[in-house]
């Protein structure tokens, strides 16, 4: 998950916002987590996870972002992990073949 936000820093208009904020630096690593492990965390809690995205939404419309980012942060943090599972996990992938 961290690797995902991370690589939003290589997005100019992205890093741009974060920079002039200074919010991640603040306040990001902290609200990652809580708002990663809610969103993203145990599937069974719903209520939870709507909680975690209501609260990015204050944070968020603060700053004129366009949709474009707000699609690429969001694709890095589902695809990023599960690529970098693949590469570097322990666990080999399930064989097709009975």
């Amino acid at each position: 998950m961290v690797l995902a936000f991370f690589k939003t820093f290589a997005i100019h208009s992205i890093a741009e916002i974060l920079d002039k904020t200074k919010q991640f630096e603040n306040f990001g690593q902290i609200d990652m987590s809580i708002s990663s492990w809610g969103i993203f965390g145990k599937p069974s809690r719903f209520s939870q996870r709507k909680a975690a995205m209501k609260q990015l939404d204050p944070i968020h419309n603060e700053y004129t972002i366009s949709n474009e980012d707000f699609l690429y942060t969001l694709r890095t943090f589902i695809y990023e992990p599960v690529r970098w599972n693949v590469r570097f996990g322990w666990r080999k992938e399930p064989s097709t073949k009975n």
